[in-house]
Formats: C-alpha cells, sequence, structure tokens
C-alpha cells in the first residue's frame, strides 16, 4: 500500500484571500468530476494549490477528506510538471472509483486539457 500524502507543503498551499481572488478572476477547465480554476502565479515559479469538496458530493466528512488526500497525492506526483500557476481544485461530483490510480487519470486529463502540464515527464 502506497503512502498518502496527508498535507501538501505550505510553500505549494492557496492561501484564503488568494482562493477568493482564483475563484472571482481565475479561468475554469471542467471535466465530468473535477473543476480547475487557475489564475497565472503571483510569485514566480510558484504552485499553489486549493483542493474544494463540497457536502453535495457527499455528506459524509471521511468521504470528502479521503478525496482530498487522495487529490493531494496525485498532485504531488504531477508537481514538477505543472506550470506556475494558483488553483483550485474543485470535485463536481464524486468518481465512480476513488482509487489513487483513478484520481492521477482525471488530475492528469484535466490538467492536460488545460494546457498547464510542461513537456518533462
Amino acid at each position: 500500500m502506497c503512502k498518502i500524502a496527508s498535507m501538501l507543503p505550505k510553500s505549494h498551499r492557496l492561501p484564503s484571500l488568494d482562493i477568493r481572488r482564483v475563484m472571482r478572476t481565475g479561468r475554469r477547465m471542467n471535466s465530468d468530476t473535477l473543476q480547475l480554476i487557475y489564475v497565472p502565479a503571483i510569485k514566480e515559479g510558484t504552485r499553489r494549490f486549493a483542493i474544494v469538496v463540497p457536502k453535495i458530493v457527499d455528506k459524509r466528512a471521511t468521504v470528502r477528506n479521503r478525496l482530498k488526500r487522495l487529490i493531494r497525492e496525485a498532485l504531488w506526483s504531477e508537481l514538477p510538471n505543472i506550470t506556475p500557476l494558483d488553483s483550485i481544485v474543485q470535485v463536481k461530483r464524486k468518481p465512480a472509483s476513488t482509487t489513487l490510480i483513478v484520481i492521477k487519470r482525471l488530475l492528469h486529463e484535466t490538467l492536460e486539457r488545460a494546457s498547464l502540464l510542461t513537456m518533462k515527464q
């Protein structure tokens, strides 16, 4: 079993004031399950994220927290390949399967559609 990252490092977390700015002014890329809201990074070379899983996805906090942990782990593995940006990853609905592999694929596809991945792989 792989270890799931409980938190992103502080340098990769998006603070509350910036979350509001990204929500208001950010570009949106939607998939069936995820919505990515993003703006270019304020500080050059930084990649900062917030993860939002609303109650409409699942009323149980344990399920929402698990989704957040899986998304954090998927982000952690993609971090070197993502262009510098401030971004919010919002879950629109619960994925059919909540495994790390499925979440990584969903996140990678959404980032790719938004042209936010660099060519390093």
